[in-house]
């Protein structure tokens, strides 16, 4: 994987332009050398390559981000052995899976053993249930926990009657109708409780527009488009101004 690095940063020196950072090469490269571990897949690895290298052809996005298709690619090139149940001190010490992603979950924060826990993506009719067995985040398959049924659904539409317990798409039942999008300026829980392509600006509350890369803004108080608020700029997928200078280090992965 000495690649890696080589690849990930000359692919984001063009994002850094447009998002107006200075950009250190050496420094960058440096920084995002991966470092070592156990359970090396190389044919991963290679596919870990090919795949960043063509997506930073086209966007400022790592391959390793994206979902877990990189269960093919970034997200095995080191794999853990240990399975769901059993115990870890770290992510990176548990089995991948197909099924859903897989985590080192702690009881709570003073606990030094963990349990590797799968958590499955959604299909609907999960029983997503508190005292469900299988950990179930209906948000990945884009579904809803209708609490009624304890089972993931696709929510009800804003305007739709509702009751104690019935999902609604995009908020809570509120008076018995699911609640409308929220426009520019009104209030709102999440980026879905938006209409068009506002999001939730989880600070103030309210839905709002996005800036683009490179134009400024203000921590707290704007939402970039495809990156975070750095230094008073978006940025553009990785290309922060610490990524662009060399000053974050990058940890195992990949």
């Amino acid at each position: 994987m000495a690649q890696y690095a080589e690849i990930l940063c000359s692919g984001n020196e063009k994002c850094c332009a447009i998002a107006q950072h200075p950009f250190n090469h050496d420094a960058c490269v440096a920084a995002k050398r991966p470092v070592s571990r156990p359970n090396y897949d190389a044919i991963s690895a290679a596919n870990c390559l090919l795949i960043t290298r063509k997506n930073l052809e086209t966007s400022c996005f790592e391959s390793q981000w994206t979902h877990v298709d990189d269960l093919g690619s970034c997200g095995s090139v080191y794999t853990g052995a240990k399975k769901v149940g059993e115990e870890c001190t770290d992510g990176g010490e548990c089995a991948p899976s197909r099924d859903g992603a897989i985590s080192c979950m702690f009881a709570d924060v003073s606990a030094k053993q963990g349990v590797c826990t799968l958590t499955r993506y959604s299909r609907e009719g999960d029983d997503c249930s508190s005292s469900s067995p299988s950990k179930v985040n209906c948000s990945t398959g884009g579904l809803a926990c209708d609490a009624a049924s304890n089972t993931c659904g696709p929510g009800r539409d804003p305007g739709e009657p509702c009751g104690d317990g019935d999902a609604c798409a995009h908020g809570l039942c509120t008076g018995g109708i699911c609640p409308a999008l929220a426009q520019l300026g009104e209030p709102c829980a999440s980026n879905s409780a938006c209409s068009g392509d506002a999001v939730c600006n989880v600070y103030r509350r309210v839905c709002t527009t996005q800036k683009l890369p490179g134009e400024a803004c203000a921590s707290g108080c704007d939402v970039c488009k495809d990156g975070i608020c750095s230094l008073g700029r978006c940025s553009v997928g990785d290309a922060t101004v610490d990524f662009c200078a060399g000053t974050v280090f990058a940890g195992p992965q990949p």
